[in-house]
């Protein structure tokens, strides 16, 4: 499945994959996600074969953008580790991992410490950084992918990216309430 926009930034968005509760999606070179529930062995699967296929086609480099609602549960063990082998394995192409954990509070905000804590002890081969808003990890990201190849878009030109696929993904499935 693939919805393209015009190009904004020099990119047109691509939508991979679509469920009721995912959405993956590239602009250029970074790879966008979201997710509204806990992510299933299944679409992790998905989403891993979709970086290595990001891999392939930038060789110079790739970043994840990744979107999580905050009430959201985290993976399944069997599926962390198909995340953690999936990335370790992408080299020296995976340029940097901005994971987004959505709300505010406390529970938001010690969903972000949690996380953040795990990737100190993980010590992925990457740049992982954890935010709050689609804005920061934006900046993030272009910054992060800024120290290889030219870079045709820029921090707004991401949010944009995010904020289409959010609404075609919306337009297209049941809202969420009904697929829990």
């Amino acid at each position: 499945m693939a919805a393209a926009r015009p190009p904004q930034g020099g990119y047109a968005l691509k939508i991979h994959h679509m469920d009721p509760v995912h959405c993956i999606a590239s602009y250029g070179n970074v790879q966008l996600s979201i997710s509204r529930a806990e992510p299933t062995l299944a679409f992790v699967q998905v989403a891993m074969r979709l970086v290595r296929e990001a891999a392939r086609d930038f060789p110079n480099g790739i970043a994840l953008l990744i979107v999580i609602n905050a009430a959201a549960r985290p993976p399944s063990e069997a599926a962390r580790d198909y995340i953690k082998n999936g990335l370790n394995h992408s080299g020296p192409t995976l340029r940097g991992v901005a994971r987004v954990i959505e709300g505010q509070g406390f529970g938001s905000a010690a969903k972000r410490s949690a996380m953040s804590l795990l990737d100190l002890l993980m010590r992925p081969a990457y740049p992982t950084k954890i935010f709050g808003d689609v804005s920061e990890a934006s900046v993030w990201v272009v910054q992060t992918l800024s120290k290889g190849p030219r870079v045709r878009f820029n921090p707004t030109d991401l949010v944009n990216a995010v904020q289409e696929m959010r609404s075609a993904h919306d337009s297209r499935m049941p809202p969420l309430a009904s697929v829990r």
